[in-house]
């Protein structure tokens, strides 16, 4: 049979997702909604929300980056990955940090701060936990937490008192487990 037989036989499947992956959508974030509205209006947005420095317009001097690429190229030829991040990046870390006295075996690198919410929430809480979480907070916590199998509960903070934390609300908010 020819890969062609295959690719069509493929194209009239259906994709199958479990439920779990069904599920993952939620609603999305207030703040997006808004950020979203505002921008098809033609508003101005200055968005602090978005992690990405290069959307802020924040980008590496092309003269620093050219030099470091020259330097890199031979020896990235060769992949040679390290599910803990590159060991000459936690040997960098670890000096960095030299006054801790943390040693580059004991660190792990990831591609971003959800990734490492991530591995907390996996590594700290159960499937079907319950975790309380501030509300204002980082807006992929539910997204993340879901992912992890946990979940999600609010207390509120008060901005009035330069965003404490609502005691009597986050009491209230804790469920026997």
């Amino acid at each position: 049979m020819t890969a062609g037989f295959y690719t069509a036989r493929l194209l009239h499947m259906e994709m199958f997702f479990s439920d779990f992956a069904a599920n993952l959508g939620g609603s999305k974030n207030p703040l997006y909604v808004l950020h979203d509205r505002l921008k098809t209006e033609g508003t101005k947005v200055v968005d602090l929300v978005r992690g990405n420095v290069n959307e802020h317009g924040i980008v590496y001097p092309a003269e620093i980056l050219e030099d470091i690429l020259k330097g890199a190229s031979e020896s990235a030829r060769v992949y040679r990955p390290d599910s803990l991040g590159q060991r000459p990046a936690r040997e960098t870390i670890a000096r960095y940090y030299d006054g801790l006295n943390i040693s580059a075996d004991h660190l792990l690198i990831t591609p971003g701060t959800s990734v490492s919410y991530w591995y907390c929430f996996k590594l700290l809480a159960e499937h079907g936990d319950e975790i309380l979480c501030p509300h204002p907070s980082y807006p992929l916590f539910d997204y993340i937490a879901r992912l992890a199998g946990l979940n999600m509960t609010h207390y509120r903070l008060d901005e009035s008192r330069n965003w404490a934390i609502d005691l009597d609300h986050l009491e209230s908010r804790v469920t026997a487990g």
